[in-house]
């Protein structure tokens, strides 16, 4: 969608009055996510060298600490192949270090290397320009609204999803 949101349907103006498919709030952040996703692709490619998966990876880690591979591949979505074959070309680049877990041997735990860690706060300065640009449009107050308001339906999201069997 191209032009501005607006898909055909009854279009409200700014306040975000839309109906149909184009007012459903899954459908809007789907978008919205979909147009941040494919604009990070490109500028995580071209200003740190990385795919996204890898770089998803790199943030999981950075935000999450050490974990196993099924708790990186479940908080950041990614499937467990994707993740895997992240982890081996991070790993091949000393961005990450594998070790067995304490409790349970078998395992192993993921975690940044200094070198990952360092890529990391070199990719999140060099993205802090875009980052301002996202939101340039907006007061303080409403950046401060906004932030509420996705932690709210993230809470939302999750509080769903506890309570629907696991597929």
């Amino acid at each position: 969608m191209k032009n501005g949101g607006k898909d055909g349907g009854k279009d409200g103006g700014k306040d975000g009055g839309k109906t149909g498919v184009a007012g459903a709030l899954g459908y809007r952040i789907m978008h919205l996510a979909a147009l941040m996703a494919r604009q990070a692709r490109q500028s995580v490619k071209r200003d740190i060298g990385l795919p996204q998966a890898q770089w998803r990876v790199l943030l999981q880690l950075a935000v999450g600490g050490a974990q196993n591979p099924n708790a990186v591949a479940q908080e950041t979505g990614l499937a467990r192949s994707h993740v895997t074959q992240a982890l081996q070309a991070l790993g091949r680049r000393r961005l990450v270090s594998r070790k067995a877990d304490r409790e349970d041997g078998r395992r192993i735990v993921v975690a940044l290397s200094g070198a990952g860690r360092a890529l990391v706060e070199d990719g999140m300065l060099a993205h802090a320009p875009r980052r301002a640009r996202l939101v340039a449009g907006m007061s303080a107050r409403e950046r401060a609204t906004l932030d509420r308001a996705l932690a709210k339906l993230t809470d939302a999201v999750q509080r769903l999803l506890d309570e629907e069997p696991a597929t």
